[in-house]
């Protein structure tokens, strides 16, 4: 339903310039399928479409996101799943950000491009040259962050966009790739009975869409300058625990296989745990940081506060992810030398 509203406000633009999605000046953050250059198609986390335009009066934003949810950012405004946008300043340069709100099991959005009344243009995006990768469950998904405790997750309740990896990439001015999906462990999921799972999180990360394992991501494609690893606490939040002998070589071994892909042995590598779990998943991902060089253990343990910090089932809300934001930047602008803009 939402679609046809779309399509429909889509005909009402007389005169319309419709932007394919594999214009040059539409840009992409995360995983994008491209395959067809008149559909994109992404599931996980925070995938964003970036543009920019002026001497526009309207604007369509031509996009199927089944039951999904995004953040349509335009000049900092945000408005959540508006996709259609009239009287417009002409003498104006809008910045538009399309955000994915919801994780990759909520389903697959296709982006089939934007139209603007005749006479507007699209202009070149900056490039910041900064490139931040998260790798996590659903606390990097930002499983009920929007949510007010006590609640139950519903895709309503999760904004990846003010989760703390991408409040994180905004303060350094950094391109973010985020791969994520709640449940999943380094070795094994949430609830699972045995010791490791048949598909833990690291099965997922050689894709382009978390739900449909066709297109195999391409490395080489982007290369970020260091990654944040935020995973083990489905691992341990329930019995039985995987022993240290099996998670610290699937540490190293996740470790190695990302550096392998990417073409660069010293990758940083920022080893996050916390802030909803604790030994000794934590004191085994601080002697991965030990065994293995650059990669540098973020301790997230106890900094949350009950109930203020928490949304639905028990994860952090929106304050909590910023309180993990600002725990976390130390660490990376003492590796990569960055500062928050």
């Amino acid at each position: 339903m939402k679609t046809l509203v779309i399509v429909v406000l889509c005909v009402l633009v007389a005169e319309a310039i419709k932007f394919i999605p594999n214009h040059p000046l539409i840009a992409y953050e995360g995983r994008v399928d491209r395959s067809n250059e008149y559909a994109y198609k992404y599931d996980w986390s925070g995938v964003s479409v970036k543009a920019k335009f002026t001497n526009a009066t309207s604007l369509r934003i031509i996009i199927d996101q089944g039951n999904n949810h995004c953040n349509v950012i335009l000049n900092g405004q945000i408005f959540e799943d508006q996709f259609a946008f009239d009287n417009l300043k002409p003498y104006n340069v809008y910045d538009l950000v399309i955000a994915k709100r919801t994780e990759a099991f909520v389903g697959i959005i296709t982006f089939q491009g934007l139209t603007l009344n005749d006479g507007a243009q699209l202009v070149a995006i900056a490039q910041s040259g900064r490139r931040i990768e998260f790798i996590g469950d659903s606390i990097t998904c930002g499983y009920g962050d929007v949510g007010k405790y006590p609640c139950s997750f519903s895709p309503e309740t999760e904004d990846n966009y003010v989760s703390y990896g991408p409040r994180i990439a905004r303060s350094f001015g950094a391109e973010l790739h985020l791969e994520a999906w709640s449940g999943k462990g380094l070795v094994r999921n949430y609830g699972d009975p045995n010791i490791t799972s048949k598909m833990p999180m690291p099965v997922y990360l050689p894709w382009t869409l978390a739900t449909d394992f066709v297109s195999q991501w391409n490395f080489t494609s982007w290369i970020p300058d260091g990654i944040v690893i935020n995973l083990g606490t489905n691992d341990f939040s329930t019995m039985p625990h995987p022993p240290q002998d099996i998670f610290q070589p699937a540490y190293v071994s996740l470790i190695a296989s990302l550096r392998s892909r990417y073409g660069r042995s010293d990758l940083p590598i920022f080893a996050v745990c916390g802030p909803l779990i604790g030994d000794p998943c934590c004191q085994y991902v601080e002697n991965v940081s030990k065994m293995e060089s650059n990669v540098h253990f973020v301790n997230l343990q106890n900094i949350l506060s009950f109930p203020q910090d928490y949304g639905c089932d028990g994860h952090p809300n929106y304050i909590g992810h910023e309180i993990m934001a600002t725990k976390t930047i130390p660490y990376i602008e003492s590796v990569l030398g960055w500062k928050t803009q």
